[in-house]
Parts: structure tokens; C-alpha cells; sequence
């Protein structure tokens, strides 16, 4: 089917600080339309509904996960359960996938400020999911031990989480493509030896190219790139529209809501040992304080170091998850002409940099592992040689 997709013309020049000019770009072209007003408005005002109560009848037992097994989502699902029963446990219903399956945020302990994880974006990145609800079944259990340290975490923080944002993708590129309910989805087009690799949502869009951010789905100048897909695809292709996936809506809701209330974001990937931070066109208060996460999660991981903020921006690689916090934090609004966020909400043809940061929070980026989906029994290597438990507790108290 041919689709029309607008084509908005400015000139605009992005200055960082008292550095001198970082780009000047006329035209951009947008290979996604942007998202309509009312479901940015209607995303904004969605309110998550707390699912598996905890009651004086029941008692948290402690839960054991194997880092060596695969497990499927109804068994994430199980833990997400087990874990609800601990009195500084609430869970939410925060949305569903395209194949329908539910989304589930937990809030962890008794702090104030929520310090904010989430994993499983990208399909085959399924190692994360595990490394994270681990973290906090042994962070429970040691507490129910009353271990001093998780005393001493809960009582004085709070996690919040998403432990498996793209589950359809989670548990394709696992368990092959007959999982999927909805055989009219995109994923059922392909074989199961290249769903191996998949990065999308089961429809065929990147979900970490789908939200709606001031650069999103953007050639500048003409440019064009391997990082984009016209259509439906294993990776790269941003939605038709932004923000189009329930998947994606979810977790705009979820950053609308904690970013305002949080010291840390860390978005989970995997692939590459390393800590992304940064972002090109954004503040040096944004940038010093990524750098501070990033920096405190390298030195005990080892992983590699990698900053964004020389990246070229407006190469189709924008759209991301850690983008849309990033620019929430930034008090990027929604703009009409643009149809995204962007540093002003008004209607004419320019698009400003901001040179501030509202909300206090350390965003990065962490890719754990080698490679994605790789044999269970590497998760077990990872965990000990890398040190995630040690960096979850970083997270947790800074």
C-alpha cells in the first residue's frame, strides 16, 4: 500500500552551551509520520491499574531462578506473581503486545525516589528479562533473611521496573514463531531460523525506533542509512506512525509517570558489554549526569565506556526509548507542526534546542553479554564475571 508521509522543511541550527554550533540542517525528512495530539494527550492521562495484591493470608516465598534455564513468559508471568506477595512488592498492569500478552511494571521498596530499569525491548535480547527479576527474587530473599544490606536497600529506595517490554518477541525468537496467537502478525512471515535474530515487536517495528522524539525516524539534509527499514522488518523500521505500538504507548505512559519522580533510568540491552550515555543535542547538565551512571556502572562491570554525544543526530537511528526519557526529562513538550516532542510547542517552522534539564535523572544505556541470544548457561558466566548483581545494587542506591 502506498502511504503519504510528510515532509516538514525548517532550518535550524542546535548550539550546545557555549561550544560553538554542533550542526545546521535544512531539510529533514521524516520516514514516519508523527503521533496525532489526542493519543499523546490520551497516553499522558492513562492511569495503571495495581494487579496480583498482596493479603495478610499470604506470605512471600523465597523464588529461585536459574540463569542456565529459558523460560517462557507465562513462567516470567509466575515470578512476577511470587514476587507480588512481598509487602514492598506492588505490581502493575501497565499495557499489553500485538499479540496480546499483558505488560507489567513492579514497584520495590519503601524509598521516596524510584530509581527505574527496563529490559527486553529488542527481541532476541532475552538475557535481560532474567538478570533483573534474579536481581530482585535474591534482593527479597535476602531480606526476608534480614540481611542488613536488603533491610537497608528497601527501607531507604525504591526500583521501579519492566522486566520484558516486547514479550511476543521475547518468546519468538525462543521458542519459534507457533507461539504467536495473531498468525495475521508480521513475525509469522518469517522462518524460525532468521526469528532468531529479530529485533522487532511481532508487527515488525523496531519498538526502539517508535517514540515520538524530536529526531525520530529523521533524514537530515537528504541523508539516508542502513539504519532504516521502509516497512515492516526484523530491525530498523520505525512504525508508519510514530508511537503506533501498544507496546510503545505502554512504556511512554510508564516514563511520563516515574521520570518526574526519579534519580536513575537504565534501559537493559544485549550485545556488546558496554555503557552508552549521552545525547548530541542535549544539555551538559543532561550529559554530566549520564555520565555519572555510566561511569559508576563501568567500573563494576568492566564494561566498555562509549559516549553518544558526538553522535551524528537525524540519521534514522533516533526514536529510542532512552531518547523519549532524555527529552522528557529535558521538558521537551509535544509539538503540532512536528507532531513529536521537540523544545517548544510552538506552531511555527523552527525546532530550538534546549539548553536545560528538568528533572534530575541519570539516564544510560547497558549492553550486558556478548551477543544476543545466546546459550542460558553464558547468563550464568555474565552474572558472576561482570559483577550485574553488585551493578543492579549501584542502580538501586545512587
Amino acid at each position: 500500500m502506498f502511504r503519504k508521509f510528510i515532509i516538514i522543511i525548517f532550518i535550524t541550527t542546535l548550539t550546545l552551551n557555549n561550544m560553538g554550533v554542533i550542526a545546521s540542517y535544512t531539510p529533514p525528512k521524516f520516514s514516519a509520520s508523527g503521533i496525532n495530539k489526542k493519543i499523546y494527550d490520551d497516553i499522558s492521562m492513562v492511569k495503571f491499574k495495581q494487579v496480583f495484591k498482596n493479603s495478610a493470608s499470604e506470605r512471600y516465598e523465597k523464588l529461585s531462578i536459574d540463569l542456565r534455564k529459558r523460560y517462557n513468559y507465562s513462567q516470567i508471568v509466575d515470578f512476577i506473581k511470587t514476587l507480588s506477595k512481598s509487602s514492598d512488592v506492588k505490581t502493575f498492569e501497565i499495557g499489553e503486545s500485538a499479540d496480546k500478552r499483558k505488560l507489567y511494571s513492579l514497584e520495590i521498596g519503601q524509598g521516596k525516589t524510584f530509581k527505574m530499569i527496563t529490559a527486553g525491548i529488542h527481541a532476541r535480547e532475552n538475557a535481560n528479562p532474567i538478570f533483573l527479576l534474579k536481581y530482585v527474587a535474591i534482593l527479597l530473599n535476602d531480606y526476608q533473611s534480614k540481611k542488613k544490606y536488603a533491610i537497608d536497600l528497601l527501607s531507604k529506595n525504591k526500583l521501579a521496573i519492566v522486566p520484558c517490554v516486547n514479550p511476543d518477541g521475547y518468546m519468538a525468537t525462543q521458542f519459534q514463531k507457533k507461539i504467536i496467537k495473531n498468525k495475521k502478525l508480521f513475525i509469522n512471515k518469517l522462518s524460525d531460523q532468521s526469528i532468531k535474530k529479530f529485533k522487532a515487536n511481532a508487527k515488525g517495528v523496531d519498538l526502539n525506533r517508535n517514540f515520538p522524539t524530536y529526531l525520530a525516524a529523521s533524514s537530515w539534509g537528504g541523508k539516508n542509512t542502513s539504519l532504516v527499514s521502509k516497512k515492516p522488518a526484523s530491525a530498523y523500521f520505525a512504525g508508519y506512525s510514530l508511537g503506533s505500538e501498544p507496546e510503545t504507548k505502554a512504556i511512554m505512559t510508564w516514563l511520563l509517570q516515574y521520570i518526574p519522580k526519579a534519580t536513575v533510568y537504565v534501559d537493559l540491552h544485549q550485545s556488546g558489554r558496554a555503557v552508552f550515555y549521552g545525547k548530541p543535542n542535549l544539555s551538559s547538565a543532561y550529559n554530566s549526569k549520564a555520565l555519572g551512571i555510566a561511569n559508576a556502572i563501568k567500573k563494576i562491570t568492566g564494561y566498555v565506556l562509549l559516549s553518544n554525544t558526538k553522535d551524528v543526530i537525524g540519521d534514522n537511528g533516533n526514536g529510542t526509548i532512552t531518547d523519549f526519557a532524555a527529552e522528557v526529562a529535558s521538558d521537551f513538550v509535544y509539538n503540532s507542526t512536528i507532531k513529536r516532542l521537540a523544545p517548544t510547542k510552538s506552531g511555527n517552522n523552527k525546532v530550538y534546542k534546549y539548553n536545560k534539564l528538568k528533572w534530575k535523572v541519570s539516564i544510560c544505556t547497558v549492553e550486558t553479554m556478548l551477543v544476543s541470544n545466546g546459550p542460558p548457561a553464558a547468563r550464568q558466566t555474565e552474572w558472576v564475571s561482570k559483577k550485574l548483581f553488585q551493578m543492579f545494587n549501584k542502580i538501586f542506591v545512587t
